[in-house]
């Protein structure tokens, strides 16, 4: 029943509204789901050349929207190797080359028995049509080409293999706190809802303390309510909720709601033995693998709040170290366009199209993030 369910790139043919970074969708039955690891994409050039290959059990997954007893997991730009990804959004050409260095994508079981199951190239104006793969799961086999989606739209299939292409579906990678998180002040803690920004409060602002002690100004304040009817239409809206000591050494304090691609900090000498740092940023749904930490569907509505300081820092909310929003690229293009235009307006030099911000602490790739992960619960 495994099946690619959506494909979307950014280019000439099909633009995203809001420039929604690229993304590829795989929906398995739970049984499927279950025997991830067995499922792997695989990109490839014009030239049948391997650029990448991603087992489903590296990325991100969620119940099926609308069926259940399915699963979505969704390929993204954070993947993928950094070296296919232009603009830190756009890994998916589409069609001729419009708009990265992938031109083929193909979905293959490699468990026992297991094939390829589809091998799709899209066709375009002037297309790059029939590539075969040289190397990885589809090795010797010729692309179907399929046609391109209507602007504004991206490629999709239904679970008869019929195309209903409609626009994207959001991704949430956009680091957040969800209303009530106890932010480290020079006053004392405070909700990040009650936190007041240099924007807002320019005599008065409020100082975040980081990891090393010393104080940020808090520079701005985006915040997202996100009502039940939209949680219910999209489970990636939902929270995680880390509980408490959930980090070990008795962190956080409290429970600890964020979304899902906010990083919490995690120091270990695995993290040293693996990357050669002690430090490094985990996403929270990576963390879901440990006990105590989970998608909690009980949250009937949620509010996000977006905490901007002068750069990346690791801050303290409910007693945990955890980063504060990063403008890179693929967050810019899941904060709305009201919130980026106020950015915009107060750090200019934050989102200059030829910045590359640096991150806090280091952030290691989606499947090594899994990795670690797994590592760290047997030795915490």
């Amino acid at each position: 029943m495994a099946f690619i369910s959506e494909i979307h790139y950014q280019d000439f043919i099909s633009l995203a509204p809001g420039g929604e970074p690229e993304f590829l969708e795989v929906t398995l039955s739970v049984d499927e789901a279950a025997r991830s690891s067995d499922f792997v994409v695989s990109l490839y050039q014009a030239d049948g050349s391997l650029a990448a290959e991603v087992s489903l059990d590296t990325v991100t997954s969620f119940p099926h929207p609308t069926s259940p007893g399915f699963v979505i997991f969704q390929v993204g730009v954070s993947d993928v190797p950094a070296g296919i990804v232009q603009g830190g959004t756009s890994f998916l050409t589409g069609p001729d080359n419009g708009g990265g260095p992938v031109e083929a994508y193909a979905l293959t079981d490699t468990g026992p028995g297991g094939d390829v199951i589809s091998f799709f190239e899209i066709d375009g104006v002037s297309s790059t049509s029939n590539i075969t793969a040289v190397g990885g799961a589809a090795d010797g086999l010729t692309t179907t080409t399929i046609p391109p989606a209507p602007t504004g739209s991206s490629v999709q299939f239904d679970f008869f293999g019929n195309r209903v292409d409609e626009p994207p579906t959001p991704t949430t990678s956009v680091v957040c706190f969800c209303s009530g998180t106890l932010i480290e002040t020079t006053e004392g803690v405070k909700k990040v809802e009650d936190l007041r920004p240099s924007c807002s409060y320019p005599a008065n602002a409020d100082q975040v303390v980081t990891i090393s002690g010393e104080a940020r100004p808090l520079r701005w304040i985006g915040r997202t309510a996100i009502s039940a009817a939209e949680l219910e239409e999209n489970h990636k809206l939902r929270p995680i909720r880390i509980t408490a000591g959930a980090l070990g050494n008795n962190l956080p304090v409290s429970d600890l709601l964020v979304s899902r691609q906010h990083r919490m900090l995690i120091s270990s000498d695995i993290a040293r033995t693996m990357f050669g740092v002690e430090d490094v940023l985990i996403s929270a749904i990576k963390l879901t693998a440990l006990p105590g930490v989970f998608v909690d569907d009980s949250v009937k509505e949620v509010e996000y709040f977006h905490v901007l300081l002068d750069s990346h820092e690791v801050v303290i909310a409910n007693g945990a170290p955890s980063e504060s929003l990063f403008l890179g690229p693929e967050a810019l293009n899941t904060l709305s366009e009201a919130h980026v235009e106020q950015v915009r307006n107060l750090l200019p030099e934050q989102i200059a199209p030829d910045i590359r911000p640096e991150a806090a602490a280091f952030i290691p790739e989606n499947h090594q993030q899994k990795e670690f992960v797994s590592r760290y619960q047997n030795v915490a």
